[in-house]
């Protein structure tokens, strides 16, 4: 797997250079959710948890401005801050405040079985995809394992 770190310390797993398409690999492409809507970082975290629970997924990523990848808020990012504010008297924070900084991100045309390795060595639910320094959508633990059950016959 080719991992590499990046100037703003995020992870990114890529597919390797060999340039050959027909080598056997399957990648994550036709499983990546497209649809799922950016945060923003100076959004209520009340809000931005029950767009969480209202689309049914496990987690989002948040942009700035200038549409660049910044971090990702996720279900256990939004259960911290309701922690927080019942035994630490905290009042309601943002986004920013809660999400994860320090990301793992999957580009697009990578291996589906490195995305499994992610899954297997971390315990996130879904990753950020990108495409080049563009985010174009996520990539979830449920959407992996359906990939892994529709190929089993081409594979084992």
């Amino acid at each position: 797997m080719s991992n590499t770190v990046s100037e703003n310390a995020k992870f990114n797993v890529s597919r390797s250079s060999s340039g050959d398409d027909d080598d056997g690999k399957i990648v994550i492409d036709d499983y990546i959710n497209g649809a799922v809507l950016p945060l923003k970082q100076d959004q209520d975290i009340y809000e931005a948890a029950k767009f969480l629970s209202e689309e049914k997924i496990t987690g989002a990523p948040v942009l700035d401005e200038d549409k660049k990848l910044i971090g990702f808020l996720s279900e256990k990012d939004c259960l911290k801050h309701a922690f927080d504010a019942k035994y630490n008297s905290l009042p309601p924070g943002t986004v920013k405040d809660y999400m994860s900084k320090k990301l793992i991100v999957v580009q697009s045309g990578a291996d589906l079985f490195e995305v499994v390795e992610l899954f297997i060595r971390h315990h996130f639910q879904a990753y950020p995809v990108m495409k080049g320094d563009q985010y174009i959508g996520i990539i979830q633990r449920a959407s992996v394992l359906k990939a892994v059950q529709k190929i089993k016959d081409k594979v084992w």
